[in-house]
């Protein structure tokens, strides 16, 4: 009876990872896109769709950490992390002419968003990497960056981050590297042509 129970075991299993993933999913569509952060209004709603999302991946992983092994707790968490990471780069990628401000939250969204998935991650005895679990880490460990120096360029160009930089764009070349970086930083920085530009140099320099 053992092959019984373990398959539909899995089967059971499967039909709660598609459920988690729909509400995932839906608590990211109630964000509106991650559009017009720079208006309060439209920011209370996005934060409030990106805290239902840790919500439900940090009341998960306290139940699965008590139940599951290790490897399977890691690949069922890392699986949910990485699809709510997808669709929050979608969005991202297609933002276009926000003014500063409203980049400074879409900063503090993501960020808060890689804080919880290191911490639920993070299980004791088990070295990892976070792209081991979440493939489509690199990319928003890269776009998490970018955010934070479109949030304070002087700092990062001129100032006491500026030998951050060449990690930050190194980053962004290997996180997108199937595809065209310098379009995101084109459309997350459009408030600043020259800071654009700036970057995408820089980046290019950096693979010849």
């Amino acid at each position: 009876m053992v092959p019984s129970f373990r398959q539909l075991a899995e089967r059971y299993f499967g039909v709660q990872m598609a459920k988690q993933q729909a509400e995932l999913t839906e608590s990211l569509n109630s964000a509106q896109g991650f559009t017009r952060l720079e208006d309060e209004e439209a920011y209370t709603i996005a934060n409030k769709a990106m805290m239902r999302v840790l919500h439900q991946l940090s009341h998960l992983g306290r139940i699965w950490q008590e139940v599951l092994p290790r490897g399977l707790y890691l690949r069922s968490i890392g699986a949910l992390l990485d699809h709510a990471a997808q669709r929050l780069l979608q969005d991202i990628q297609k933002l276009n002419r926000m003014q500063q401000v409203g980049i400074g939250h879409l900063a503090d969204l993501v960020s808060s968003m890689i804080q919880r998935a290191q911490e639920l991650l993070a299980v004791e005895g088990t070295p990892y990497k976070p792209s081991d679990a979440v493939p489509s880490w690199p990319k928003l460990e890269a776009t998490a960056g970018l955010l934070e120096v479109a949030k304070a360029p002087e700092h990062y160009v001129h100032g006491a981050r500026r030998g951050q930089l060449a990690v930050v764009l190194t980053n962004l070349n290997q996180g997108f590297a199937n595809e065209d970086p310098p379009e995101i930083v084109r459309n997350l920085l459009s408030y600043d042509e020259d800071l654009a530009l700036t970057l995408v140099r820089r980046m290019q320099e950096l693979v010849s």
